[in-house]
C-alpha cells in the first residue's frame, strides 16, 4: 500500500546508498593474514581457587571406619541359647505364648462417616534456599504433629498424626479417619497396605488397626499381639504379615475370611537379642531384619522353618560386630542391596560383609547434621536421604551431604520415624514434630557465587564442552570448572564482559567480548581486534560451519567469516558489513540450516 510518507534510504556509515528491494551479492571483503596484526599471544597463568563448600554441604571423609564381618562366624541364637525366658502378659492378666502359632481374631468396629475438609494449597516458603513447600493445620492438615507417611496402590497420601488421627490426601482434600470414625487411636506411627488392599495403622499404645475400606478390626496385646506399640509393618513374599512392637515380633497369617489368623510370637525367649523393635524389613533374598532399641540389629532367616513353622535361628550384629550403636531406629536396603541402619549414633551401611560406620562422635565430622538417625530413604536418582531427630533431612550423593534444615526453609527440624516418603512424582514429603509437612523437589539446586569462589556474581555464558568441562563467563574473568573426584578447581582468565563461548572442531575455545575475541588452545590465549582481522569490536556470537569457517557476529562492524588455510591457499578473514549488503549492526545469534 502506497502511503505516499517519504521512505528514508538505507546508507553506509561513508554515505553511500545501499540498494533495497533487489538481490545483493554475499562477496565478504577478503582481509589477507599478511596485511593485518598479529594477534596478542598472553601464556595462561591461572589463578586456581578451590570451590569454598556450602554452608550446607559437607563432604565425605576420605577415610570411613570399615569393619569385615564373617557372618559364618557368628553364633546363632535360638530357643536353645537365648538370653532369657519372656512371656507376654496382656492386660486382662492373661498370657500370650511366644515361639509357638496360636489362632486370633481382631476385635470390629464398624466404620462410621469419615469427615472431608478442603485443603488450601500448599503454603512457599519465601525464604527457602530450596523449592520447599509446606502443609500445615492453615492448609487442612489436623494436627502439626505428623507421626507416618505413606501413598496407597491409588496414588494418594496417608497422613498419621499424634493425636488428629488419620488423614488421606488427593492434593484437593483430606478424608480424616479418627476414634469416632472406628478408628482405635488417635496416635497413628506406622502405615501400611497390604496386597489384599487393607490398611494397617500401627499406634503408640492400642496395638494396630486394619482397615478394609468398610470396618476397623483391631489387634492388641489382647488378641495375642506380642506389644502394643507397633512402629513398623510389612508384608512378606508369602503374604505374612510382620509388626515390629515393644514386646517382640508378631507374625500375622491372615485367615482366609480376613477376620484373624495365627499369630506367632517371637521374643528373646526365642534368640531376639532384644525385645523393643523398632523396624522390620525382608530383604531381596527373603531373610527378614529386626532393628531393636538396644539390641542391635537381628537377621532372621525366615525360609528356613522347622515342623513347627519357626525360623531355626536368629544372627545379632551389635557395636561388638561393627554396628555404629545398639540403638537402630530404621533400616532401608538399596538398589544395590546394601543394607542402611540409623542409629542414635550415626549410620551404618553393611554390604553383607563389611560394615561402614560415618563417623559417630558428635557433632558429626562425617556431613550427618545429626547422629540420631530417625528415617533412610533411597531416591529415584540412587541419593539416600536421613532424617534426623532435631537437624532437619541430609542427601547423600555418594560424595557430599547436602543438610536442609529449619535454614535452608524446612518448617521443624525434629523428624519422627516413618516421615520421609518419595512419592511416585518424586516429590520427597517429610514430617515433622510441631510444624506439619514438607514437600520437596528432589532435583535441589546448588548455589556457586563469590562465596564459593567466583570472581563476581555477573554470569553471563555457561557452556559444556566435549570432554564434559564446564565454562562460564562473567564480566571479569572465564572461569573452567573442572570436578574431578574430591577435587574442583576454578581456572580464571582475566577479560572484561565475555557474552560467547564456543569450542571448535580442534578443541579449541573461543570467548567473544567486549574487546574483541579470545582463543584458549589449553595452554596460550590470544587475542584478535579490529587490528588483528575481525571486523566486529564486540563479539556476542560464535559458530563454526560444516566446511570449518568460524563465524563471528556482535555488535557493529556486521560479521566476520575466518577460512583457515586449505590446500595451499592462505588463511584469511572474510568482512561483511553494510558496505557488502549487511545490513544489521547487531548480530547476536548465528545458526547454519541443512542446506
Amino acid at each position: 500500500m502506497v502511503t505516499g510518507q517519504a521512505i528514508e534510504p538505507i546508507t553506509t556509515v561513508d554515505g553511500k546508498t545501499i540498494p533495497t528491494g533487489i538481490p545483493i551479492p554475499a562477496i565478504g571483503r577478503r582481509i589477507n593474514m599478511d596485511s593485518i596484526a598479529k594477534p596478542q599471544v598472553m601464556q595462561v597463568t591461572p589463578k586456581v581457587s578451590p570451590i569454598k563448600p556450602m554452608a550446607n554441604v559437607y563432604p565425605t571423609p576420605e577415610s570411613l571406619q570399615k569393619i569385615t564381618v564373617d557372618e559364618s562366624q557368628l553364633t546363632k541364637y535360638n530357643a536353645a541359647n537365648s538370653p532369657q525366658v519372656y512371656t507376654i502378659q496382656n492386660l486382662l492378666g492373661g498370657t500370650t505364648p511366644t515361639g509357638k502359632s496360636f489362632t486370633t481374631k481382631g476385635k470390629t468396629a464398624k466404620l462410621f462417616s469419615p469427615k472431608t475438609n478442603p485443603a488450601l494449597p500448599l503454603l512457599m516458603n519465601d525464604n527457602a534456599k530450596y523449592d520447599i513447600q509446606q502443609l500445615n493445620i492453615d492448609q487442612g492438615l489436623q494436627n502439626q504433629f505428623v507421626s507416618s507417611l505413606f501413598q496407597d496402590k491409588d496414588g494418594y497420601l496417608w497422613i498419621g498424626t499424634s493425636g488428629g488421627g488419620v488423614s488421606r490426601y488427593d492434593g484437593k482434600s483430606f478424608v480424616v479417619y479418627r476414634t469416632e470414625n472406628g478408628l482405635l487411636q488417635n496416635d497413628v506411627r506406622s502405615i501400611f497396605q497390604d496386597s489384599k488392599g487393607n490398611f494397617w495403622f500401627g499406634h503408640i499404645r492400642s496395638g494396630v488397626s486394619r482397615f478394609n475400606g468398610k470396618t476397623f478390626t483391631s489387634f492388641t496385646k489382647t488378641q495375642g499381639l506380642a506389644g502394643d506399640r507397633v512402629m513398623k509393618t510389612i508384608e512378606d513374599k508369602a503374604g505374612n504379615i510382620w509388626f515390629a512392637t515393644n514386646g517382640g515380633v508378631s507374625k500375622l497369617e491372615p485367615s482366609k475370611d480376613n477376620a484373624g489368623g495365627n499369630f506367632i510370637n517371637y521374643t528373646t525367649n526365642e534368640g531376639l537379642s532384644n525385645n523393643d523393635v523398632s523396624s522390620v524389613l525382608e530383604d531381596k533374598t527373603g531373610n527378614l531384619w529386626f532393628t531393636t532399641l538396644g539390641g542391635g540389629v537381628n537377621k532372621f532367616d525366615a525360609r528356613q522353618n522347622d515342623e513347627v513353622g519357626l525360623g531355626k535361628s536368629f544372627i545379632h550384629f551389635t557395636k561388638n560386630e561393627g554396628l555404629a550403636n545398639d540403638s537402630v531406629n530404621c533400616i532401608m536396603q538399596d538398589k544395590a542391596g546394601a543394607l542402611w541402619f540409623g542409629t542414635s549414633r550415626g549410620v551404618s551401611k553393611f554390604d553383607g560383609n563389611i560394615f561402614i560406620n560415618f563417623p559417630i562422635q558428635f557433632p558429626t565430622a562425617n556431613g550427618l547434621s545429626n547422629n540420631d538417625v530417625t528415617n533412610i530413604t533411597e531416591d529415584q536418582f540412587g541419593h539416600i536421604w536421613f532424617g534426623t531427630r532435631g537437624s532437619g533431612v541430609c542427601k547423600y550423593d555418594g560424595k557430599n551431604f547436602i543438610c536442609i534444615s529449619e535454614g535452608e526453609g524446612l518448617s521443624f527440624n525434629f523428624i519422627p520415624q516413618n516421615c520421609i516418603l518419595e512419592d511416585r512424582s518424586g516429590q520427597l514429603w517429610i514430617g515433622t514434630t510441631g510444624a506439619g509437612l514438607n514437600k520437596i523437589n528432589t532435583s535441589i539446586f546448588q548455589h556457586f557465587t563469590k562465596s564459593e569462589g567466583l570472581a563476581d556474581n555477573f554470569v553471563t555464558t555457561a557452556y559444556r564442552d566435549r570432554k564434559d568441562k564446564l565454562w562460564f563467563n562473567s564480566i571479569t574473568t572465564i572461569h573452567k570448572y573442572d570436578e574431578a573426584g574430591q577435587t574442583n578447581n576454578i581456572i580464571q582468565y582475566p577479560i572484561n564482559y565475555a557474552f560467547a563461548t564456543y569450542e571448535d572442531k580442534e578443541g579449541n575455545m573461543w570467548f567473544g567480548t567486549t574487546r574483541g575475541l579470545i582463543k584458549f588452545d589449553g595452554k596460550s590465549y590470544y587475542r584478535f581486534g579490529t587490528a588483528e582481522g575481525i571486523s566486529v569490536p564486540d563479539v556476542r556470537s560464535i559458530l563454526q560451519d560444516s566446511r570449518g569457517h568460524l563465524w563471528f557476529g556482535g555488535n557493529g562492524g556486521g560479521i566476520t567469516r575466518y577460512e583457515p588455510a586449505k590446500e595451499g591457499k592462505p588463511a584469511a578473514f572474510f568482512h561483511y558489513t553494510e558496505t557488502e549488503g549487511f545490513i544489521s549492526r547487531g548480530t547476536n545469534t548465528i545458526v547454519e540450516d541443512k542446506k
